[in-house]
């Protein structure tokens, strides 16, 4: 539950903000995005988890959680977003969850390979420009399909 609040610290849902979520999982981190925010708009790539989770949410009421079972790579946003929360790593950074921010919209994400991943808080401030926060070492699975790091070739 560690790195979870300091999602949820660093991102600092609101009401009536438009959240995506990467990694359903459980839908532990849905509920609480749901219960702080506004909408969320959450992508599992696993239909187990991801009919798992929708039901669970259902079943307690969070009407503003939509679980898809999708693969994020395959994502084509229809608008931007307040808060985005990438549960799963990034081996390499991708830029396209910074480019689904709205102004002022905030991403989580995780970046980097075992045994050197950080947490990074990225905050949209124009249209081309992002600031990033560093926020904490960690360890975190990757996403399927995730690009890799290429490997150096002669």
């Amino acid at each position: 539950p560690q790195l979870e609040g300091r999602l949820l610290q660093a991102l600092s849902p609101a009401p009536a903000e438009r959240m995506l979520e990467v990694g359903t999982g459980s839908g532990f981190m849905t509920a609480c995005l749901a219960a702080l925010g506004g909408t969320v708009t959450s992508l599992e790539i696993i239909t187990e988890l991801a009919s798992t989770a929708e039901k669970k949410l259902a079943a307690l009421g969070f009407r503003g959680a939509k679980v898809h079972n999708r693969d994020v790579f395959d994502f084509v946003p229809d608008s931007r977003f307040d808060l985005i929360a990438v549960t799963g790593s990034l081996p390499v950074y991708d830029r396209r969850f910074a480019d689904w921010l709205a102004l002022d919209g905030r991403l989580f994400v995780v970046t980097g390979s075992a045994p050197q991943m950080e947490a990074r808080l990225v905050r949209r401030l124009g249209e081309n420009e992002w600031s990033t926060e560093f926020l904490l070492e960690t360890v975190v699975p990757p996403l399927k399909n995730a690009p890799e790091h290429q490997a150096f070739t002669f």
